[in-house]
């Protein structure tokens, strides 16, 4: 178990000659840096921190996700550190990265119309490709008989987890199991490469500077056209030659362009069992299907192993170390918290004195030097986070909890079994939202209710589908060919 290296007993054991690549460098390594400092606050503030495609890194402890990324952006970026080490940790956390990096680009895209000052000649309106149309309301309700019946076939399977062990995870190259999300195909290259690339005029067409609400509307996406503009892989196929630019609000060409440049070009996953271990969410389609099982329990296994090798070096009185070392490595901005001023100052006397300013960016090794200098010299205020702005008056104990390794089972990604019933008319909602103190039909057993009003208003729709339910509850073999849709 050293390392945090799983011994060979645990299920699904990967084989260990997965890794990234080679270092980050330009606006590459920029980009990496600003999703480490990002991940201080969101972390903080649990959200967003825990991408659901790459369960075993979502399912580690706070603390110990802030030290995986810190490890992993020092291999990545600083040029005379060696590259992250060789384990299944620290390869999924950089799958997180990018996985984070997508719901960064996800956000900004959805609300850039929120602020106020932003000029309409930067909107690109660009078609995504989408030919679909919205379910009928009997597709609807055929949807709602299928998820209940997947519903409760994973409720099973999940206790079954529970009581034993479903066998050692293996996976042949033939498997689908964890595929990333980038399609390699024709389609893909299609949608990024078709009409060829942006011409300089067209870059060139916004001469005017950005003013701060601009800036803010197009971070990500600014910073991840200038690391696509880097690509240097020969052939037809550089990602210096996409179809858009920073201004493009179609996230598939994004999640598309990226996953080629930060995944396909740059990770080896070693095997498909290793691929499968670190990409992939689990939920409740996962469970409802039993060849799946095995690499949940599996996962669930790496998890628990890396929980306990990581619980004894953990110390409290050091919380916000691993958040200083973000803060050194990718803050353009001159900040702290309330607990960590004494901190910044010898930091960035010490980068002065090595003819480092923070706020331009880059010199990531001289960066990491200075951290090291002074990391023992300032460690009072370090057993509070470093997002803390004001001086805290909660418990220090509970602060210090949300961020403590734990032994639990991993949560579960997945939405909690609602209530099919419409919800009160009060509410102003066509469907109820209720997850706690459901009851089941007393004769399907698969569809869930939290009140008499509920299950009365949805019996009209329900009685035509409740005995195919009784009846279909009992077909596995149906139910798992469902979850594999």
């Amino acid at each position: 178990e050293e390392e945090g290296r799983p011994n060979k007993e645990a299920p699904g054991r990967p084989d260990y000659n997965m890794t990234v690549r080679r270092k980050l460098a330009g606006a590459q390594a920029a980009l990496f840096a600003h999703l480490g400092h990002e991940y201080i606050d969101d972390a903080g503030m649990d959200c967003h921190d825990t991408p659901e495609e790459v369960p075993l890194f979502s399912n580690l402890s706070k603390a110990q996700r802030l030290r995986l990324v810190g490890e992993v952006l020092v291999g990545v970026i600083c040029e005379e550190e060696p590259l992250p080490p060789d384990t299944i940790q620290h390869n999924a956390t950089f799958r997180a990265l990018i996985h984070y990096l997508f719901v960064k680009l996800e956000v900004e895209i959805d609300t850039q119309g929120e602020l106020s000052d932003v000029g309409e000649d930067l909107f690109v309106h660009d078609n995504d490709g989408f030919t679909g149309r919205a379910r009928t309301d009997e597709e609807m309700e055929e949807y709602r008989v299928e998820r209940a019946l997947i519903e409760h076939r994973a409720e099973k399977n999940m206790k079954k987890l529970e009581r034993k062990d479903v066998g050692e995870f293996r996976v042949n190259s033939s498997n689908e199991y964890g595929r990333a999300e980038v399609t390699r195909g024709l389609d893909t290259m299609t949608k990024l490469f078709a009409g060829g690339p942006v011409s300089a005029e067209q870059r060139s067409s916004i001469v005017r500077p950005l003013n701060s609400d601009e800036r803010c509307s197009f971070r990500w996406r600014i910073l991840c056209d200038a690391a696509l503009q880097e690509d240097d892989y020969p052939g037809p196929f550089s990602l210096a030659s996409v179809n858009f630019d920073w201004r493009c609000q179609v996230p598939s060409k994004w999640y598309s362009a990226l996953n080629l440049l930060l995944d396909t070009k740059l990770m080896d996953y070693g095997s498909p069992t290793n691929h499968a271990l670190i990409c992939g969410e689990i939920n409740h389609k996962s469970y409802a299907d039993p060849s799946q099982l095995p690499r949940i329990q599996a996962i669930e296994s790496h998890v628990d192993i890396l929980r306990k090798v990581f619980q004894p070096t953990w110390d409290p009185k050091l919380l916000a170390l691993d958040q200083r070392l973000l803060f050194a490595l990718g803050s353009t901005e001159i900040y702290a918290g309330y607990y960590h001023k004494e901190w910044l100052f010898g930091f960035l006397k010490e980068c002065k004195k090595m003819g480092v300013d923070i706020t331009k960016g880059g010199s990531y090794q001289l960066r990491l030097d200075a951290f090291r200098k002074v990391k023992d010299s300032f460690v009072e205020g370090c057993e509070y986070p470093f997002e803390e702005l004001y001086e805290c008056n909660a418990p220090l104990e509970r602060i210090q909890q949300g961020y403590a390794p734990k032994n639990q089972r991993p949560p579960e990604f997945f939405e909690k079994v609602m209530c099919s019933g419409p919800g009160k008319p009060e509410s102003g909602w066509s469907m109820c939202f209720e997850t706690e103190n459901l009851m089941t039909c007393s004769v399907c057993k698969t569809v869930y209710y939290c009140s008499a009003y509920c299950q009365k208003k949805h019996w009209p729709e329900h009685k035509k589908h409740c005995k195919r339910l009784a009846k279909e509850r009992k077909d596995k073999e149906k139910i798992i060919q469902m979850a594999r849709k």
